[in-house]
């Protein structure tokens, strides 16, 4: 097994062909992986998988694939601030010391705060500031700087509604699918949009939460084939 991968990482060239006939200078591939391949991602995995040995105390992290995170807590923004910015030098060491390039446009910074007042918890990496975003998305969760979790309840909530448009095409009282077939596309293709990440975000006021029942129960009355003004209760 281990003289397969060698061999699968090892020796290896590319180039580019252009309408069937022209083709760039071959090159040889001395880091990455083969796209495409069954075992290439789990090679990544490996390859980075003690980036957690760039973590410094009091930061705590989550790694998926190649979406990384940090974030510490602390009475007050700057101290959180120190020790993220430690941990995130560290990381971009180990990232210049394993070949890897960290997508500068693809990370930002946000402070959790339920304080009015505002500091500067700016961070920078290779000397480049960082951007502050107030609704980051991780994983395709959209978070808040006050976890209200409404950035993120509105967005399902249109995609959902968006979704919903099929099952109005597929419903009718003397055509269509009937309940049975409608209720399958709600809990396969509607009802999973719905509740993405929901336990994060299941206490959220319910001023925020009304929407989400307004469009569900709107799907529900189309899968029961019932008219718009038919009660939920």
């Amino acid at each position: 097994m281990c003289k397969s991968i060698s061999n699968f990482l090892h020796n290896r060239t590319a180039r580019v062909k252009l309408d069937g006939k022209y083709y760039s200078k071959q090159v040889i591939m001395k880091e990455g992986v083969p796209p495409g391949s069954a075992i290439s991602l789990t090679l990544f995995l490996v390859y980075i998988n003690d980036i957690t040995s760039a973590i410094t105390p009091y930061v705590k992290h989550t790694l998926h694939a190649d979406d990384f995170a940090l974030w510490s807590t602390a009475e007050y923004a700057t101290t959180a601030k120190v020790r993220v910015q430690a941990t995130v030098d560290k990381v971009f060491k180990w990232s210049q010391d394993w070949g890897l390039t960290i997508n500068l446009n693809k990370t930002v910074t946000t402070k959790f705060s339920l304080k009015t007042k505002e500091r500067d918890v700016t961070l920078t990496m290779n000397g480049q500031h960082l951007p502050t975003e107030d609704t980051p998305n991780f994983l395709g969760i959209t978070l808040d700087k006050r976890l209200t979790w409404k950035p993120h309840i509105q967005k399902i909530n249109q995609k959902a509604i968006h979704r919903s448009q099929i099952m109005k095409k597929l419903s009718g009282t003397k055509w269509g699918a009937n309940s049975k077939i409608l209720r399958q596309v709600y809990q396969g293709y509607i009802r999973p949009v719905m509740k993405y990440a929901s336990p994060a975000w299941s206490r959220a006021a319910t001023s925020n939460l009304t929407s989400l029942s307004k469009t569900q129960n709107q799907n529900l009355r189309i899968v029961l084939e019932a008219i718009k003004s038919t009660p939920i209760k």
